[in-house]
């Protein structure tokens, strides 16, 4: 799966999962602060969408245009997102 993500998107499979933990463990430094600003049902909530959109970006149109893959700027943002919401 890796060199088939490699010769779709040009670029490493692994990229993707840096992006993710690194932006997993600098927005886990956030969590306990968010909780106390918003509440921690808010934050569940607002995680729900970000991980929503990040899932939404990173699948695509694809259930709309079958066959089409996601440009890897949007797999990188939905990547983000999710790496956020958790």
């Amino acid at each position: 799966a890796p060199d088939q993500f490699e010769s779709s998107f040009g670029h490493s499979a692994s990229s993707i999962i840096d992006i993710f933990l690194f932006t997993n463990v600098a927005t886990s430094f956030l969590v306990t602060d968010v909780v106390a600003k918003f509440g921690l049902q808010r934050a569940i909530q607002g995680a729900a969408l970000f991980m929503a959109a990040g899932c939404w970006l990173r699948s695509g149109l694809g259930f709309l245009n079958a066959g089409v893959l996601a440009d890897y700027p949007l797999i990188v943002a939905g990547t983000v997102l999710v790496g956020i919401a958790q």
